[in-house]
């Protein structure tokens, strides 16, 4: 699996250029917590990787727990490589899943939750918000390291990001049953 250069330099001038502990990695499309900082470096204690859920753009009422809010520990970012993985048809597992799909494989502790108040803009005229909240049973069934594992490689092995498209189809169910 390949990954641009630009990604694979941005790391490395990173991890060369400072002595940081955490890198943040934030959507420009979101405006968080004012004490984001102090938040996230409280809740990855013990943690390798906290990725904190924001809402989705797709359907209403959804959450996301992928790199659109997400603290690294250094020690991460020296083993992992940010890329994307791109099929002949152009179906796309994004830098989020495979990230996730790294850190499993190389044992990584990875905490999700709802840490952070977020608004994210879905257009110009168009904000949703979330407030930091325990994640009920269905988001913490489908964001185990168990069932992500097994939709991610699944995802690789039939070359359609299948975890993304069940997840969507999973919010459209439970959306109809309200």
């Amino acid at each position: 699996m390949e990954y641009s250069v630009w990604e694979r330099s941005y790391t490395q001038y990173m991890l060369l250029h400072t002595e940081a502990k955490y890198l943040l990695s934030v959507d420009a499309d979101m405006i968080y917590d004012p004490a984001v900082l102090k938040i996230m470096e409280r809740e990855i204690k013990g943690c390798d990787v906290l990725f904190s859920g924001a809402p989705l753009r797709e359907l209403r009422n959804a959450i996301g727990m992928g790199i659109g809010c997400a603290m690294l520990t250094r020690d991460v970012l020296e083993k992992v490589a940010f890329r994307c993985i791109e099929f002949r048809d152009g179906d796309v597992i994004d830098d989020g899943c495979t990230l996730e799909l790294d850190l499993i494989r190389l044992g990584r502790r990875i905490r999700k939750g709802i840490f952070l108040s977020i608004a994210h803009y879905m257009n110009e005229n168009e904000v949703r918000h979330i407030n930091p909240q325990p994640l009920g049973l269905f988001r913490s069934i489908t964001t185990s390291r168990f069932i992500r594992c097994v939709l991610l490689r699944g995802s690789v092995l039939l070359r359609r990001d299948i975890a993304t498209r069940l997840r969507l189809i999973v919010y459209r169910f439970i959306g109809l049953m309200r």
